[in-house]
């Protein structure tokens, strides 16, 4: 593959380049990157390369070469009868990216030459599919049009006019359309990761709005981001962290329920009540619901800011013992996270329950204190659940955490 930035015709540049390419094919080189500029004169393009030789081991050794000019040539022009019965390249013009500057990848396909005396042309054999059919973009743009988007949170207007700085003129649709094209490559990986994090015996689970475009109305519409991780750096676990996602248009029951089909074991989550359907569901207690300590106390520490109440204030100190706890345990075997759970963390929630129990039947009962309480309590059997098991966490701030960039714009 030749990379420059120069998109004229290929038979405008020099001939004498026959020794240059003869080099390359000498060296055995699968890749060429080009870095074309226009000369100082305002003359042909002047192009500085460097081969990589994946010949050795494949691991890309960089070799120094320079090309001074570049021409494309075929089995008419290639006269050099040391090349007969060999192979010749043919070039292609690709749009990718190297070393942050988009430029067209002029590919090398390695073609048999006729043997002497044989006058026949040359047949070029089928070129190598694309990502996306009969578009210009490599693999490599593509890949940074999706990271850029989704990993840097650039939108694909401000992509295009990035490119358009660059001399490039990408249209948005077009952005859209590759973006959508290389979402097909990657449904593989993405079913992959599902089985994955289907496939182990805790997972996170947690939704949040995103708005979708509603063709013909002029706005957008309100849809769901469905995610389930799996992190286990917190006990030592073997397994890496993983997070996928799901999109549905609405918040009803059946959508995690289809999506955790199926799941068994743990599901940590808030108190959403589709995942409380989805476990009643089950009668033979497949999944068991753990409940979220940060969601339980935030009401507590709103009712706090607004008011300044000692009762919820008492809460939020209790609770912050427990995390105290969780600081000085996270990272160590999940034998020991539950044993120091069961002698320091123990003693502290069996206090608050019955702490919750008794104010609560003495603040009003319409007040968003006495609200708090009650979804504490009622709660309690999936709140203590980290208490028995020291891979389980406290709360769901992995998946949190995980949905967290959906809100920016993309």
């Amino acid at each position: 593959m030749l990379l420059g930035g120069h998109r004229g015709n290929p038979d405008e540049f020099p001939e004498n380049t026959l020794a240059s390419f003869r080099s390359a094919i000498e060296l055995g080189v699968d890749v060429i990157e080009l870095d074309v500029h226009r000369s100082e004169d305002g003359g042909l393009p002047v192009i500085h390369d460097h081969l990589i030789d994946r010949t050795t081991d494949g691991s890309g050794l960089v070799r120094d070469h320079t090309i001074a000019e570049l021409k494309r040539f075929d089995a008419g022009r290639w006269k050099d009868r040391r090349f007969s019965g060999e192979r010749i390249p043919a070039l292609d013009e690709v749009l990718s990216l190297a070393r942050g500057q988009v430029g067209v990848a002029i590919e090398i396909k390695n073609l048999p030459l006729p043997y002497p005396g044989i006058e026949e042309a040359v047949v070029q054999a089928p070129a190598p599919e694309r990502p996306i059919t009969g578009g210009m973009a490599s693999e490599a743009l593509l890949a940074h049009v999706l990271v850029a988007k989704y990993g840097d949170f650039l939108p694909l207007y401000r992509q295009a006019g990035i490119f358009a700085r660059q001399g490039v003129a990408l249209d948005r649709s077009t952005l859209c359309d590759w973006v959508g094209r290389a979402c097909w490559w990657l449904e593989p990986l993405w079913r992959l990761l599902r089985r994955h994090v289907m496939a182990s015996t805790r997972i996170f689970a947690d939704d949040t709005t995103l708005p979708v475009l509603d063709p013909g109305r002029g706005r957008t519409k309100t849809g769901r981001l469905w995610c389930y991780a799996v992190d286990d750096r917190a006990w030592c676990g073997p397994g890496h962290p993983v997070a996928v996602y799901a999109y549905s248009q609405d918040r009803k029951g059946e959508r995690p329920a289809g999506h955790l089909a199926g799941f068994t074991g743990v599901l940590q989550v808030d108190g959403y009540s589709g995942f409380k359907r989805l476990a009643g569901d089950r009668v033979d207690g497949s999944v068991r619901l753990a409940f979220c300590w940060a969601h339980m106390r935030r009401p507590f520490y709103d009712f706090y800011v607004s008011t300044k109440s000692l009762l919820a204030a008492e809460v939020l100190r209790r609770v912050a013992e427990l995390y105290a706890i969780e600081a000085e345990i996270r990272g160590h075997p999940a034998e020991h996270r539950q044993r120091v759970r069961d002698e320091r963390s123990r003693p502290i929630v069996d206090a608050l329950h019955a702490w919750l129990l008794e104010q609560v039947e003495r603040v009003s009962a319409v007040s968003d204190l006495a609200k708090a309480m009650r979804y504490a309590i009622r709660h309690w059997p999936g709140l203590v659940v980290f208490l028995d098991d020291g891979r389980i966490e406290m709360d769901t701030n992995v998946v949190e955490r995980a949905l967290r960039p959906s809100v920016l714009p993309t």
